[in-house]
C-alpha cells in the first residue's frame, strides 16, 4: 500500500499542470500510472479494512 501511495504522489506531481504548465497530461504515461495505482490503492484499502473489520467495528 505504501508503494502504491508513493507512486500516486510521484505520478500526480509529474502530471501536474499547476507545477509544470508544459506537461502533457492527456497522453502522458504518468497519467496511466496514476490511474492504475489509484485503482490498486482503493482495492488494497478495502482489503486492509476487511482484514481489520473486528477492530473497526469495536472502536467507539
Amino acid at each position: 500500500m505504501l508503494l502504491s501511495f508513493l507512486l500516486i504522489v510521484i505520478s500526480g506531481i509529474c502530471t501536474s499542470q499547476a507545477l509544470f504548465p508544459f506537461a502533457e497530461s492527456k497522453d502522458s504515461p504518468w497519467r496511466n500510472i496514476h490511474h492504475f495505482f489509484s485503482a490498486i490503492s482503493i482495492i488494497l484499502v478495502g482489503i486492509h479494512l476487511g482484514l481489520h473489520w473486528n477492530f473497526v467495528s469495536n472502536v467507539k
